[in-house]
């Protein structure tokens, strides 16, 4: 549209120029007048000397004139927009030499202090003996863009900004939180390498195991946040699911003893749950969520339970896939219908005012949920106030071989 306007409104001007009649030029120019200072936008046309020949209304609110008879004969020079003049008569010197149209962003400084930005095309202006007159051009006004474009440069600096910090942060936490968690790790396995006492040596191996499955977390989180990535892409590794669910169960066993809460680990024993694909880094993070608020909503004399159980068996083409139940049961203090519907709305927590008490932030649930709809699962929570909750979450992983799939359904 732009350039085809462009060409009309320099074939009107190169015929009214040129023409021989002139009533009939008289009239066309009175025309074509009227159709330029509709538009929103410059329009001009100058001699080869740079001398204003004509132009729309636009333009002469730009200079801060009346009439044609003001800009008519004067150039760049003796306009509001004397600064940018050797620039502009730079540019059609250019055009007339090549003989080639160009467009280009221009700033202008109007006759009220304020920078008009353009995105304008210039080309030739020729008589009917194609012999160059002069120069025509059109301008659109691109000032508002410009300036959303600065508050966008000036967003992504802020941003920059803001990512070396971050940067600077990540970096210092994973040295503050890997130094304690890796001393704890290696002090905890010593002492239970030589510990004697049965129960004290299990003890010390769980709190070794703890440290070290939290610094494998915290690394890979803190990789995930300097990379800034969002959340990685689902793994499809091997996985010994029962293995998994029972290294966190052990992790938070210790928690709920001192709390004199009884805490149980039911694995049922089927051989398709040691051999499955899938991501291990979600399970952890879902299980450790939720069995996180579970020990910490029930209180003393409760009891926290986890279940694994093959839920049903999908073939999929070649492909057969596991669905597993994950059930984690506490005797805590529950939730009403409100706190089941906003329990995982970020930051959403059910007992603010207790915060000294049940102590987080209020997006475990959130992240949990999260995980678990990435890997294609479902969780489901039943609770009512003062009789603990449950949570139901069903997970379809893949076995890795058709035939060994087949070997396990038939046995």
């Amino acid at each position: 549209m732009f350039k085809k306007f462009f060409s009309g409104i320099k074939g009107k001007l190169s015929s009214i120029i040129a023409g021989n009649n002139v009533r009939s030029s008289v009239v066309a120019k009175g025309s074509l007048q009227s159709i330029v200072d509709c538009i929103d936008g410059s329009v001009f046309w100058k001699d080869r000397e740079g001398r204003y020949l004509g132009c729309n209304q636009f333009v002469l609110n730009m200079a801060g004139l009346d009439s044609l008879d003001e800009i008519i004969g004067k150039t760049d020079y003796d306009l509001p927009w004397k600064d940018s003049a050797k620039e502009l008569q730079k540019t059609d010197l250019t055009l007339i030499k090549s003989k080639k149209k160009i467009t280009l962003e221009e700033e202008i400084l109007t006759v009220s202090g304020k920078s008009f930005f353009a995105l304008s095309q210039k080309a030739p202006l020729y008589d009917n003996n194609k012999k160059i007159i002069g120069v025509v051009g059109v301008g659109i006004d691109i000032s508002e863009l410009k300036e959303t474009q600065k508050t966008l440069e000036a967003a992504l600096e802020d941003a920059q900004v803001a990512n070396k910090v971050r940067d600077a942060i990540v970096a210092n936490m994973r040295h503050d939180m890997n130094t304690p968690f890796s001393a704890l790790y290696s002090l905890a396995a010593a002492l239970a390498e030589s510990e004697e006492d049965p129960e004290r040596k299990e003890q010390q191996e769980c709190v070794a195991e703890g440290a070290e499955f939290m610094l494998q977390h915290i690394t890979k989180i803190l990789s995930l946040i300097g990379a800034a990535e969002g959340s990685p892409p689902v793994a499809s590794e091997p996985l010994d699911l029962a293995g998994i669910v029972s290294r966190v169960f052990n992790i938070y066993k210790l928690t709920a003893k001192e709390k004199g809460i009884e805490s149980k680990l039911v694995c049922e024993n089927d051989a398709r749950l040691v051999k499955l694909t899938g991501d291990r880094f979600r399970i952890e993070c879902f299980l450790m969520a939720i069995l996180d608020n579970a020990i910490k909503f029930t209180g003393k004399n409760g009891a926290v339970k986890l279940g694994l159980h093959v839920e049903k068996i999908k073939e999929s083409g070649p492909q057969t896939y596991v669905y597993v139940r994950f059930e984690i049961d506490d005797t805590g203090i529950g939730m009403d219908d409100e706190v089941l519907r906003q329990m995982h709305e970020p930051m959403y927590r059910a007992n603010p005012a207790y915060n000294a008490k049940y102590a987080g932030a209020g997006t475990g649930l959130t992240i949990a949920k999260k995980y678990i709809e990435d890997m294609e699962g479902q969780i489901l929570c039943k609770s009512s106030p003062g009789d603990g909750s449950k949570f139901v979450i069903i997970i379809p992983f893949a076995l890795p071989y058709a035939d060994d799939a087949n070997e396990f359904v038939a046995g």
